[in-house]
C-alpha cells in the first residue's frame, strides 16, 4: 500500500515521505496509530503544498546556520544514555537525537534530515557526523557518547500539559446570598389614663375636667346658700 508518513518511523521513513508497505503493516499499524496516511489523491496535493512550504522554512534555516557555520564546524557536543557494562547502549542514538543536540546546544534548528550518519550509534564512544548546512556546504561535529544518565528520549516526545477540567456548577450548587428582612420597629406602648396619667404629671383627658368643673360649681353653689340662710 502506498501511504504518506506522518512521523518519522525507524527503518520505514521520515514525516511527509511517500512508501509502500505491506498492506497489514498499514492498515494494522500506520494507519490506525495515527502515523500514516493513504496516499490518495488529495493526500497527494497537500502534501505538494506542505512540501512547498517546508522548502521556504528551510532556506530561511539556510540563511541562519550559515551565520553560525564556523561555530558549529568541529565542535563537539555529548550525549548520555543508558548502556550495560560492556558499553551497549539500552536503545539506540539516531539522527533525531542529534539534531535535537544541536538545536538546543546552538539555539537554531537543526533539522534531522541534515544530520549525515551511516547507521545509528549503538555503543557509546566518539563518533563524527556530518551536518548539511545547506547550499552544498557541510560541517563536521564530534558526538560524543558516554553511559550514565537516563534512557534515550526522543526529542520530539514532550511531556503533556496537565489542564485542570474545570466543571461548571449547577443552578443547585449555587448559593445565593439573601439579604435579611429588616425587623418590625416596635410599636410605642399606648399613654395609660387615670391614676397613672396623674402620677406622671400628664393631663387628665377632658371628660375628667368637667367632672371636676361641675364638682366646684355644686360647692360654690352650697355655699352661697349657706350665707343666705344666716341673714
Amino acid at each position: 500500500m502506498k501511504i504518506i508518513l506522518k512521523d518519522y518511523i525507524e527503518n520505514v521513513g521520515d514525516r511527509d515521505d511517500v512508501v509502500t508497505v505491506a498492506d497489514g503493516y498499514a492498515r494494522n499499524f500506520l494507519i490506525p496509530k495515527g502515523f500514516a496516511v493513504r496516499a490518495t489523491s488529495s493526500e497527494m496535493k497537500q502534501l505538494a503544498h506542505r512540501r512547498t512550504f517546508e522548502e521556504r522554512r528551510q532556506k530561511r534555516l539556510d540563511e541562519k546556520l550559515a551565520k553560525q557555520m564556523d561555530t558549529i564546524r568541529d565542535s563537539e557536543i555529548e550525549m548520555h544514555a543508558h548502556a550495560s557494562s560492556e558499553g551497549k547502549l539500552y536503545g539506540s542514538i539516531a539522527q533525531r537525537h542529534i539534531a535535537g543536540a544541536l538545536t538546543e546546544k546552538f539555539g537554531v534548528e537543526v533539522d534531522r534530515r541534515r544530520v549525515k550518519m551511516e547507521s545509528p550509534i549503538k555503543m557509546v564512544g566518539e563518533y563524527q557526523v556530518v551536518v548539511d548546512m545547506g547550499k552544498e556546504r557541510t560541517v563536521n561535529v564530534k558526538v560524543i557518547v558516554s553511559s550514565g544518565g537516563g534512557p534515550i528520549q526522543d526529542p520530539d516526545d514532550k511531556p503533556a500539559e496537565v489542564k485542570e477540567e474545570v466543571v461548571p456548577a449547577t443552578p443547585a450548587e449555587v448559593e445565593t446570598e439573601v439579604a435579611p428582612e429588616p425587623e418590625p420597629e416596635a410599636e410605642a406602648p399606648a399613654e395609660e389614663t387615670g391614676e397613672a396619667g396623674a402620677e406622671t404629671g400628664e393631663e387628665a383627658p377632658a371628660e375628667e375636667a368637667d367632672e371636676v368643673m361641675s364638682v366646684e360649681a355644686d360647692s360654690a353653689d352650697e355655699k352661697e346658700a349657706d350665707e343666705k340662710k344666716e341673714m
